[in-house]
């Protein structure tokens, strides 16, 4: 008798004649490592010898995968996605300052009327253009000059407000809570004091420099 270990993984056994299915042994079921092949029941069986099969065909033991291409070329080496674009930063010099430090998102129709410019303290470099309205200063991205550098000595909200007022053509400058310097003086907490290009402010240790567009020569309604 031959040896059950010289068997081919799979044999098929003729039944009786009465019988249509075709028997499948898999001798080999208890490895779960190697599939089960298929036998095509449509091709004739002579005798007791082993018919061939195709397991090409059985979708089942596809290999095949399929790679997501554009997938795998957004992971970074760091493992971060690239499908998604970074976020705009804007430059100055020295320093790159996240989008959350810049302005808020004022309207691009509204003219500018006037600059604040950071010439000493976190953030030096970086400037600020507003237009008409209540331009408010802090830290926060809500108020209309962000200035989320680092100084912890600046409000959250509303340090400062800077204000022109089209009918005088001037602008003015008041404080909130905490301390504000124009020109080396301390602002008064109810009062205001009026701002001239050129002037500095100090909030905190960042000192901003006050640079005027419109008034008593221009403003944006000369033209309408």
């Amino acid at each position: 008798m031959s040896n059950s270990n010289n068997l081919p993984p799979t044999r098929v056994i003729r039944g009786d004649s009465t019988v249509d299915a075709t028997r499948k042994i898999d001798t080999e079921s208890a490895k779960p490592a190697k599939p089960t092949m298929k036998i095509d029941e449509d091709r004739p069986i002579r005798g007791d010898k082993p018919v061939n099969v195709d397991i090409s065909k059985d979708t089942h033991f596809n290999a095949s995968v399929k790679v997501d291409s554009q997938a795998a070329s957004a992971k970074s080496e760091g493992g971060k996605s690239k499908a998604n674009p970074p976020k705009t930063t804007l430059y100055r010099p020295g320093a790159i300052v996240e989008p959350e430090a810049a302005v808020a998102a004022q309207d691009t129709d509204a003219p500018v009327i006037g600059w604040l410019v950071v010439i000493d303290g976190p953030g030096k470099g970086t400037g600020f253009s507003f237009s008409y309205g209540d331009q408010s200063i802090g830290r926060e991205p809500s108020n209309s000059i962000a200035l989320d550098f680092g100084d912890t000595g600046i409000s959250r909200e509303g340090h400062a407000n800077v204000i022109y007022d089209p009918q005088v053509r001037e602008f003015f400058l008041t404080r909130g809570g905490n301390n504000v310097y124009h020109q080396g003086n301390r602002v008064p907490g109810n009062g205001e004091v009026n701002l001239q290009s050129g002037d500095n402010i100090l909030l905190g240790t960042t000192t901003l420099k006050f640079v005027a567009l419109c008034g008593k020569d221009f403003d944006w309604h000369d033209s309408q």
